[in-house]
């Protein structure tokens, strides 16, 4: 991992005014958004990201520059998830793929396709 690190902190900055790029288009409608009380009262956990509405295998991108930690595809079932980090510290992670384009150790770029919406 600290060489794939090495490698990534090697790639040009992005040059975009926000750290994360929205990771499929168009944004239709956001159904659970950060912090959703909503969410915990019937879960019971908090919801620390977005879920995002798409049609079944929407183009799904890399919000931004990271190394792949972490993919479960299950044969197309729709409930893959992909799990990227990021030197700084931050994490962001993919569910409800129906399928996955990438695999544990690549190197991905913002906007790079890691797989289509489930």
């Amino acid at each position: 991992m600290d060489k794939k690190i090495a490698a990534l902190n090697k790639l040009e900055n992005d040059n975009e005014a926000y750290i994360l790029a929205w990771p499929l288009y168009p944004i239709e409608e956001i159904q659970t958004y950060f912090g959703d009380i909503n969410f915990q009262k019937e879960y019971g956990v908090p919801h620390i990201g977005i879920q995002i509405k798409a049609e079944q295998s929407t183009p799904v991108y890399a919000a931004r520059n990271g190394i792949v930690y972490f993919v479960a595809d299950n044969d197309e079932i729709g409930i893959n998830r992909a799990m990227i980090v990021h030197t700084d510290g931050y994490i962001t992670i993919y569910q409800y793929l129906n399928k996955t384009v990438i695999k544990p150790g690549d190197i991905v770029r913002r906007g790079e396709l890691i797989g289509y919406s489930g």
